[in-house]
């Protein structure tokens, strides 16, 4: 089963498969079999909440769905390339080689590729999209119709994932200052203004009715960052096999902020600044553009945290945090928008500094980011191939014992001790596969429901509908005492030991 689910999408899975087998009710997005009684909120699991709510809609046609998990994940590899070609025609570039070229760079480019362990920040195609509606909202004369197209984009991806709806709304606010510093009047970005405004205020909302804001986060800003370096530097390169991740990791969470750009981007951005015209263009388009300049800087700060590092050298640090960094603690995601916003503006300028040779530039760009991203490429098939293997062929055994209760109970509980994270995962997508009630779950964020409280991890009396599994270091000695102080019966079965009510 671990191998069925990598990383953390076993987490979504889980929150999915409880979502839509359980009546609709109040509160809307929360599982009530998911550390039951309580009940868990889905948007803490990372199970996508605006596609389990399209799903839960048409679950009464298709009731034996589980989950919608790979089916996301299928979307984002099609997305992809669209919308890097829908943003790339929005800054007036409509050829169909660079068009060719971006759908092949975008579909290899490195950051992408490192996220589809994690499928709510697999969606890089919300990025893009958001990209090519700040262009067509900054447009001069333009309709306003793209601004709040946007704005609703930006309210529906905290659905999504908050962190996405941070860099969406970045981009959002973008426009209305870009209007600004070109106009030079209020009066033309003020609808522009009023969808930003907008956006702000329904997801405020929106996070406070669906249970979005209380989540306490573990810390780590400053640690999940991203190194300086990271751009530039060809870890996970198939073409530089020599450079490793942890050369660009100074804190030991800086994969969080893995943001190498790729062979075939770089190649673009050194054929375009090595000419005058390049740095021209560049400056011209900046000037133009400034609030999303001032929004890829803002984002990039945010991403390399208060503790900036250039590989493993401390360039600066300081104690002052942005507000509401802890919430965002893997801040070295927030470059994403950036890099983005690099390949569309390096595929658009080099079709305007070297028009002549942009078609051998960008087909030569195209094949070595293909070449580049082969072992990652080969990594996320290898991964798709084992989530579309059968979810419970592991230990069908197992499993079999667990489909005869309603209520299993894993002690000790994740909550408490999460030493047996890997090993408890699969058991809580069983238990969900045949809609048991469980009492324990891995978050992203936790909440006063679900907290650990030593009184829930007594021994006490149970049911014919209960199982109870013991896991951990001190299994044996946990065994014992329900063994003493219940009616209860227990056996071994793998490393794991099992309690029931006694026959």
């Amino acid at each position: 089963m671990a191998q069925a689910a990598r990383g953390d999408v076993i987490q979504h899975m889980i929150g999915q498969a409880y979502f839509l087998r359980q009546d609709w009710h109040l509160p809307l997005l929360v599982a009530d079999r998911l550390v039951a009684p309580a009940g868990t909120n889905i948007a803490m699991t990372d199970s996508i909440p605006l596609e389990a709510l399209l799903l839960k809609a048409l679950h009464i046609f298709f009731p034996g769905m589980q989950q919608g998990i790979t089916l996301f994940l299928a979307l984002c590899w099609c997305l992809q390339p669209i919308c890097a070609v829908f943003a790339l025609r929005s800054m007036g570039e409509k050829r169909l080689l660079p068009a060719i070229a971006v759908s092949l760079l975008s579909a290899c480019f490195p950051t992408f590729l490192a996220r589809t362990s994690h499928t709510a920040l697999c969606a890089h195609w919300i990025l893009l999209l958001a990209i090519g509606l700040y262009f067509r909202a900054v447009q001069p004369q333009g309709s306003s119709k793209p601004t709040w197209v946007l704005a609703a984009l930006t309210s529906l991806t905290l659905l999504v994932h908050p962190y996405l709806m941070v860099m969406v709304g970045a981009l959002l606010g973008a426009i209305p200052l870009s209007i600004f510093f070109r106009e030079k009047r209020w009066k033309a970005c003020r609808s522009s203004a009023a969808a930003t405004l907008t956006a702000g205020a329904s997801i405020l909302l929106a996070g406070k009715v669906l249970g979005y804001w209380g989540g306490a986060s573990g810390g780590g800003y400053g640690i999940y960052s991203m190194n300086l370096a990271s751009p530039f530097w060809p870890a996970g390169s198939s073409l530089f096999l020599q450079a490793t991740q942890a050369e660009a990791d100074a804190t030991g969470g800086q994969y969080e902020g893995y943001q190498y750009l790729g062979a075939g981007l770089l190649f673009l951005l050194v054929m375009l600044f090595c000419r005058k015209k390049g740095w021209a263009l560049f400056r011209q388009s900046m000037i133009r553009n400034i609030g999303l300049l001032l929004a890829c800087l803002a984002l990039t700060v945010i991403a390399l945290s208060n503790r900036i590092y250039f590989f493993h050298t401390l360039l600066f640090q300081t104690h002052i945090m942005v507000p509401g960094a802890e919430q965002m603690r893997s801040s070295g995601r927030m470059f994403w928008p950036v890099a983005y916003v690099i390949l569309l503006g390096a595929v658009w300028s080099v079709c305007k500094v070297w028009p002549r040779a942009a078609p051998a530039l960008l087909s030569l760009a195209a094949i070595l980011q293909w070449a580049d991203t082969r072992d990652l490429r080969q990594s996320d098939r290898m991964a798709e191939a084992q989530l579309l293997n059968p979810p419970l062929a592991a230990d069908s055994h197992l499993f079999e014992i667990m489909h005869a209760f309603e209520h299993v109970e894993i002690y000790p509980r994740l909550e408490c001790d999460a030493t047996s994270l890997e090993e408890d995962m699969p058991l809580i997508y069983a238990a969900a596969y045949q809609n048991a009630s469980v009492n324990t779950m891995y978050t992203a964020r936790s909440l006063p429901e679900g907290a650990c409280h030593l009184a829930q991890e007594n021994p006490h009396y149970l049911d014919d509908t209960t199982l109870i599994i013991l896991n951990g270091p001190h299994r044996l000695a946990n065994a014992s005492s329900w063994i003493d102080r219940t009616q209860a019966s227990c056996g071994a079965v793998n490393t794991l030991i099992l309690c029931a009510k006694k026959i």
